[in-house]
């Protein structure tokens, strides 16, 4: 134990054995250690000390503070986050804004508060270009900005791009092995982009923002994180990504910037872990979702260990940090320069409308004057975190007189938000596909002005239980356990609770997984009469019916569901797949083309168009079409490859492979678009050193990387069969098809068990150099 620990440890611990005993901590697994209660400007250098240093911005997604090494709790190893800590500064009581990731990052971008900026929810909000982001100001400071994230809940199409040069948020296929889950990038992944963006810097001073999402649930942390915390594996995913932010920094080092650069660690949200009920987090404002890590280094320059222990916000960030650059903070902004001392204790604000948003369940508001905190809602409650870290005892009937006072100045904030029981109007409507893919990632269903109306407003603390419920039939057993008991276990859970619209869903994903598809479009039936706004719901049934042989109920519903939500770029693609098979080539290729314009980065979209043209006789007439994607998206990997194949056919050689080459210096390191320029090198392996390049830059991928995509251990497997090497050709194939299985890139299998036989054919033949 360090010794800045050893005097509050033996003192907080009297002081919890007195006051509720040490059950409280065996409770969680979790020892808290309550801060100081006096504030102090100790550990930050005065304003412009640090002026014209990097700043490296990292963002902890659904990392419980109490659950890291520096901030006591002794069952994880998070060696990186520790040191940061003893050279730095910690801030012991840093409080979200909200659990939910976009409108949290928002403010870590802005400084403002949620009322503020807008964005109140994943999804259907977008960050107003009205508001000025830490990237704008450093951009127009001559700062280089760029931007590493894993998870689409921050693409950019939700404005957080705003001031950033480079805005990476490529997720790749939305597949997964697990149907009732989504795709992320894991922190290795983010970790080798953000390298690849720093070995291309320029010599300006940067910002680079680095988002790690890997403790949100489902929690599947890699080797041999996965082993060592086999008990709890989502402590197994933190350390994973504490290993991986170390390889960030030692990169750093590398590079000769670690000691100009000012490293910002801080939590979005955290993870209740069935706490108060909850298993993960967005319904409820208790502190295992709302205390966040914040901790601040910059070589020798800042903290040297200290602890700061007064309340703050996230919204601090961008003063804090602009403060040490010595540059003006936009004006306007909630939060405060935590380098500057502060008598009076912090008010800070939190707030939810994720329960209203997908259940129509109440809202929750919550206001920190110091230790106390009262909670909004239904059934309001009132807390003293320092004799009450685990809320386990309101104090609302006991102290009504505190709790009205706390209420007044809540109201003050929220306005008429506190009564209306409405929900607050987007910062700018969003498409449907945008919609249906933030449902499609377990967060949102509808629009927030098709939020479930026939749904009781429900307390969300007393709907916990429901949930939990739900979650733990569900996600229980891993996939391919999830059979009849499952699915009966579901049932009896929406016997009790009819008009619960997840449980119709995931009921609807599990017959369908489980190949009862009459019974899963039954459930997605219910579904979609529960909650008939909900553009998502209606896709799956369309998808359910096309799998069912139900090929005109499915263009039906596509049809409808299109009347309805016009710009539903999902539904135009699978609608004009559906025609492309009937052979209703035109309009086929009319719902193709809007589907592209729509979303150039749709996944599947480029080559089905390729095929619909090909299968019309009119390919050439894809191209300006083409052009005009990648006006949209310049970096889009499959448009580019499209492209490129429609040159190369018409032996256009050398603008082909410039154009695939342009979109790996666009998205430096990306696996797709250096598979891409892989395969067209692999094309034409006799010319020049293509076959020793193919190599290189599969072999410059992180080996990780190459063997959890079927797409490059396919490519490699080419590589070494253009070799003559056909036993190494082999294994890599075999390979592919495991993983492409595992993960379900269904094109990558059929590509890789066709050249499967024709490698078993040339060993058979004793044959080589196949290609």
């Amino acid at each position: 134990m360090s010794p800045r620990h050893r005097n509050r440890w033996l003192w907080s611990s009297i002081a919890l054995l007195v006051l509720v005993g040490a059950v409280l901590a065996v409770r969680s697994g979790v020892v808290s250690v309550p801060g100081k209660r006096a504030a102090s400007a100790g550990g930050l250098a005065a304003r412009g000390a640090l002026a014209g240093y990097n700043v490296l911005l990292v963002t902890l997604d659904t990392a419980r503070a109490d659950r890291l090494g520096c901030y006591g709790y002794k069952a994880i190893a998070t060696p990186t986050l520790d040191r940061l800590a003893a050279e730095g500064v910690l801030f012991s009581r840093a409080t979200a804004v909200t659990p939910i990731t976009a409108p949290s990052h928002a403010s870590i971008l802005t400084g403002l508060y949620p009322r503020r900026h807008g964005v109140r929810s994943n999804g259907f909000y977008q960050l107003d270009d009205e508001h000025v982001t830490l990237a704008e100001v450093l951009h127009a400071s001559g700062y280089q900005t760029g931007a590493i994230l894993a998870a689409f809940v921050l693409d950019s199409r939700f404005g957080m791009d705003q001031g950033f040069e480079y805005y990476d948020d490529e997720l790749g296929s939305a597949d997964t092995a697990d149907p009732l889950l989504y795709a992320e990038r894991q922190a290795a992944q983010v970790t080798d982009a953000a390298l690849a963006w720093l070995d291309q810097r320029s010599q300006k001073p940067f910002l680079l923002w680095a988002h790690y999402f890997d403790p949100h649930a489902a929690y599947t942390p890699p080797s041999p994180y996965r082993e060592h915390y086999a008990s709890n594996p989502y402590d197994g995913e933190i350390a994973y990504v504490d290993a991986e932010l170390g390889r960030l920094l030692a990169g750093l080092e590398r590079l000769g910037c670690r000691d100009n650069t000012i490293v910002v660690v801080i939590g979005d949200h955290g993870e209740s872990l069935h706490q108060h009920d909850e298993a993960t987090h967005g319904y409820l404002l208790y502190e295992e979702t709302m205390r966040v890590p914040f901790i601040l280094q910059c070589g020798d320059r800042l903290g040297g260990g200290s602890e700061r222990s007064e309340r703050v916000s996230q919204v601090d960030l961008v003063p804090t940090v602009l403060a040490l650059l010595g540059i003006d903070a936009p004006a306007g902004i909630d939060g405060v320069d935590l380098a500057r001392p502060n008598s009076e204790a912090r008010v800070c604000y939190g707030e939810t409308y994720h329960g209203k948003m997908e259940y129509g369940w109440a809202a929750l508001f919550s206001i920190y004057d110091d230790d106390l905190k009262y909670v909004h809602g239904p059934h309001p409650e009132l807390y003293d975190l320092e004799r009450d870290p685990q809320e386990l005892t309101s104090l609302y009937e006991q102290q009504p007189d505190r709790a009205a006072e706390l209420h007044e100045r809540l109201a003050a904030w929220f306005d008429t938000e506190l009564g209306s029981g409405a929900v607050p109007s987007p910062s700018k409507q969003l498409s449907e596909t945008e919609m249906a893919r933030l449902a499609s990632l377990g967060y949102v269903f509808s629009d927030p002005s098709g939020s479930p109306k026939n749904t009781t407003e429900h307390d969300p603390r007393q709907m916990m239980r429901v949930l939990s419920e739900v979650n733990r039939v569900v996600f229980g057993k891993p996939p391919d356990q999830r059979g009849e008991q499952v699915i009966s276990e579901l049932k009896g859970i929406l016997q009790r609770h009819p008009d619960l619209v997840p449980g119709y869903r995931y009921l609807g994903t599990l017959q369908r997984a489980n190949g009862d598809l009459a019974s899963a479009i039954a459930a997605f039936e219910r579904a979609v009469r529960l909650h008939p706004m909900s553009p998502d719901l209606h896709l799956m049934l369309a998808e359910t019916r096309m799998l069912h042989g139900q090929t005109q109920p499915a263009i039906e519903g596509l049809r409808a569901l299109l009347g309805t939500f016009p710009h539903y770029e999902e539904a135009h693609l699978m609608l004009g797949r559906l025609l492309l098979a009937d052979e209703a080539l035109d309009d086929a290729l009319e719902h193709l083309r809007i589907a592209l314009e729509l979303r150039p980065d749709l996944h599947g979209c480029p080559d089905t168009l390729l095929r619909a043209y090909d299968k019309a006789g009119r390919a050439p007439e894809l191209e300006p079409i083409l052009d005009a994607a990648l006006a949209a998206s310049p970096a889009a990997p499959e448009v580019r490859l499209t492209k490129a194949t429609l040159l190369y056919r018409q032996q256009k050689h050398a603008e082909a492979e410039a154009v695939l080459r342009e979109g790996l210096r666009l998205a430096p390191g990306n696996p797709k678009a250096v598979d891409n320029l892989v395969r067209f090198l692999i094309a034409k392996p006799n010319e020049g050193d293509n076959l020793a390049e193919a190599t290189a830059l599969l072999e410059g991928l992180p080996q990780h990387l190459r063997q959890s995509d079927p797409g490059l251990l396919l490519s490699q497997s080419q590589v070494h069969g253009l070799y003559g090497r056909l036993d190494e050709a082999l294994a890599a194939c075999r390979d592919a098809i495991a993983v492409a299985e595992r993960t379900r890139k269904r094109s990558v299998l059929s590509q890789a068990r066709q050249y499967l036989e024709r490698l078993e054919q040339a060993r058979s033949q004793r044959g080589a150099g196949l290609r």
